[in-house]
């Protein structure tokens, strides 16, 4: 499931996902926030079943006032399930941010494989991120992990690529597409990953970068 907000708009959306899973199956959810006054998603699956597994990843790129609040909370309910959440932000102006990521495991699931990253860039001063991540494990025999990144471009990269001739306004740009890209380079669909990939790219206004 994908979910691209590229549209201006003066109004807030919310946006609420409820999954149960069975034996073996699997969901991918992919959000990418590149307008909006302000958005809010939420994310609830349960694995409830043994091989059971779920992905989900996505960005926020904006800038102005916007605001977007990503919620997402699996739950691993039964033994050998995996989950795996990748979110990363940009934010310029006085856009602002929250991400609150959870990963519940329940004291039967066994064998569990979760995997949360988040990781956040401000470009200004004005602009903010409230990160949360949750991992909360009643089972003793899981490979889990968690992380959160919150800082500013780097600096020492930019004046790198100044050297070698790009005005500081390339580098930043192509080092921000460059951090944004992992989250939708794995996108089952070509011409939904170059979908992606223009808005982006015209998001930060390197329309004839390569």
């Amino acid at each position: 499931h994908v979910t691209i907000d590229s549209v201006k708009q003066r109004a807030g959306s919310i946006k609420s996902f409820f999954v149960t899973q069975q034996e073996k199956s699997h969901s991918s959810f992919y959000n990418f926030s590149l307008e909006g006054a302000m958005s809010r998603n939420n994310y609830h699956v349960n694995l409830n079943k043994s091989l059971a597994s779920t992905s989900l990843s996505g960005f926020s790129c904006i800038k102005n006032k916007n605001h977007v609040d990503n919620f997402i909370n699996v739950i691993h309910s039964a033994p050998n399930c995996k989950s795996s959440q990748l979110f990363k932000n940009i934010y310029d102006d006085d856009s602002s941010g929250v991400f609150v990521g959870g990963i519940f495991v329940d004291k039967n699931s066994q064998k569990t494989e979760a995997f949360q990253q988040n990781d956040n860039i401000l470009l200004s001063d004005k602009s903010n991120i409230n990160a949360i991540p949750k991992l909360e494990i009643f089972a003793d025999d899981v490979v889990c992990s968690h992380g959160c990144t919150i800082g500013q471009p780097d600096f020492d990269a930019i004046f790198y690529l100044q050297s070698r001739g790009l005005s500081k306004k390339d580098a930043m740009s192509i080092l921000n597409f460059a951090f944004l890209n992992d989250t939708f380079k794995n996108l089952s669909s070509k011409e939904l990953e170059n979908t992606v990939r223009n808005l982006v790219l015209n998001q930060l206004n390197l329309k004839d970068y390569s």
